[in-house]
């Protein structure tokens, strides 16, 4: 274990080493970096209504050295922006279009506070309205559910997914107001009168789903955790929850004798879903609602699941940023996963998930850009 340590950390060293000392100096950084997301939602109250308020609070900080008077947030186009404001004051913005892709553009909504000088924090209150027009993995309403997913550009933020130092993650609060079935994101879960609030202290970008499940609480010493699983189910799918919860915490321990162990781990929260599997942050994991279903959890749920306990380390409990940040944020929280696979199930298992990462890549490699560039 000493020896895989020691690799890992020449890994690390030589990253930062060549990504340093490798960069264009033409390339753009940063002059804002988000602190704190405070969000509070209020989802539509008729069955017709397709349309969640938003206020944002940002607390953002001059990063660029040097004073900054021009702030410019990145929003989904579907987003209706009514009001900034800077530190309590009104602020006039105008709005623009950032076009990305053929297919994908995002709104810019650019304001002129007074001057703020290097390293100064300044508080930016916005608020708006999503209009989601089609139900998504990434996004959508319906009466008796919601999903936002930081993909779906649902809340406004200074560098966007597609900036090449990594967009902007931080500790958030995420509140939702008059919602009647559960509702989930990830960190502390408070409740006050109708309002449902999830403070999370990890570096993360914010995301919530709501809906109606079947809740299996774990309460094990030191590893707090609860699984939500498709309404009516049974002891098949109360299994395959226990089997889940089993994973993260071997993964726990195993990504502990690698990285060390963290200050505080959050809760772990396992939601069964039809759209959007996959996604996980600061504990919380998405997990499509027919693994809860199959006779026993197959290898790309294992590997999903000690990928996202690797992450709470990589880019939670420490940011990654920066060109290239995607090799450790993305990239070395998916070896470490694959190698956990290894310990758990054996070589051959883990051979096959190797291979099935390889066809993944072949895919795109012939239009991939340098690592630096695309992740």
């Amino acid at each position: 274990m000493k020896i895989f340590s020691v690799t890992i950390f020449a890994f690390l060293l030589f990253t930062f080493y060549f990504t340093s000392f490798g960069q264009d100096a033409s390339r753009s950084s940063a002059t804002w970096h988000v602190q704190k997301y405070d969000l509070d939602v209020t989802l539509p109250q008729d069955e017709k209504s397709r349309s969640v308020a938003v206020k944002a609070v940002l607390t953002i900080k001059n990063v660029s050295g040097k004073s900054a008077s021009t702030l410019t947030l990145r929003i989904s186009t579907a987003a209706d922006v009514t009001s900034v404001k800077i530190n309590d004051t009104a602020a006039d913005f105008t709005k623009s279009e950032e076009k990305i892709n053929s297919s994908l553009s995002l709104q810019r909504i650019v304001t002129r506070p007074p001057s703020i000088a290097p390293d100064a924090l300044v508080k930016v209150a916005v608020e708006y309205k999503i209009n989601v027009k089609e139900n998504s993995a990434l996004s959508s309403v319906s009466p008796v559910s919601a999903q936002f997913l930081p993909l779906s550009y649902w809340y406004p933020t200074p560098n966007s997914w597609f900036f090449t130092q990594g967009a902007d993650t931080a500790p958030a609060s995420v509140a939702v107001n008059g919602v009647s079935n559960n509702f989930i994101s990830s960190g502390e879960r408070k409740m006050s009168g109708n309002t449902q609030t999830y403070d999370q202290k990890l570096n993360g970008q914010p995301f919530f789903v709501s809906g109606k499940w079947d809740v299996l609480p774990f309460n094990d010493p030191g590893a707090q955790a609860e699984a939500f699983l498709p309404t009516g189910s049974g002891e098949i799918e109360k299994k395959n929850a226990i089997e889940i919860h089993k994973l993260a915490s071997a993964a726990k321990t195993f990504v502990t004798e690698i990285l060390g162990k963290p200050a505080s781990f959050p809760q772990m929260r396992y939601i069964a879903v039809r759209r959007g599997a996959g996604f996980s942050s600061g504990g919380t994991m998405l997990i499509d609602e027919a693994v809860f279903r199959r006779s026993k959890v197959d290898s790309l749920t294992a590997m999903n699941v000690a990928e996202a306990v690797a992450k709470i380390w990589l880019g939670g409990a420490t940011s990654v940023n920066g060109e290239g940040y995607g090799v450790i944020s993305e990239g070395l929280a998916r070896y470490i996963a694959t190698q956990f696979i290894e310990s758990n199930y054996g070589k051959d298992v883990a051979d096959v998930e190797r291979h099935r990462q390889r066809n993944s890549y072949a895919a795109v490699s012939k239009r991939d850009s340098p690592m630096s560039k695309a992740l």
